[in-house]
């Protein structure tokens, strides 16, 4: 008989005989088997589970623990390599057991947490305009310089060589300043025509 079918038979041989003594434990391992990962919310599973497995009176044996928990993470897609490895093994091996599946889901966890942090961290390093400490980058299209209504407004304090000999081929977007009328002769690479 497969290793899960086992596992599933003992839980219901102990459901199916379970005496008034053990009902408290039969009302929470109820609890138990209701938790149930839905999508790809893991944390919130992980921290049902814990608080529900935490609220019994009596823990369940590690198969049976092991059998629930597997029921539910079994499907949850970035597990897929512990799962794979965890279904390679003997039974009976470390690798093989509640223990396992439980760390390899608290493991998945921290990782995604430190990834997160690490975003964080790093949009508010860079300037992103969700963080507070640092001014965002410009808005709007073009080179991100602002727009106004002055043409020189915005313009860098260097005047323009090219527009003083009337050459300048950028116009309006000439990150120089363009002062006085555009004179005669040259071209923008500096040769006289």
């Amino acid at each position: 008989m497969p290793n899960g079918k086992r596992k599933g038979l003992a839980l219901h041989r102990f459901l199916y005989y379970a005496t008034d003594n053990n009902a408290d434990v039969l009302f929470n391992l109820n609890d138990l088997q209701n938790v149930t990962l839905r999508g790809d919310h893991i944390e919130g599973f992980q921290n049902s589970w814990n608080m529900v497995l935490s609220g019994l009176s009596k823990t369940p044996d590690l198969e049976i623990l092991e059998y629930c928990y597997f029921q539910q993470v079994k499907g949850f897609r970035p597990l897929s390599e512990d799962i794979a490895h965890y279904n390679r093994e003997e039974e009976g091996s470390n690798d093989r057991s509640y223990e396992y599946l439980f760390d390899s889901v608290n493991n998945h966890l921290q990782r995604t947490g430190q990834l997160k942090m690490w975003e964080a961290l790093s949009k508010g390093l860079t300037g992103s305009p969700t963080s507070p400490s640092a001014p965002g980058p410009p808005k709007g299209k073009g080179k991100g310089r602002p727009r106004s209504s002055s043409a020189e407004a915005g313009k860098g304090l260097k005047a323009c060589p090219f527009h003083k000999r009337g050459t300048c081929g950028d116009g309006k977007d000439c990150p120089m300043m363009h002062t006085g009328k555009p004179g005669g002769g040259g071209t923008k690479g500096g040769s006289a025509t």
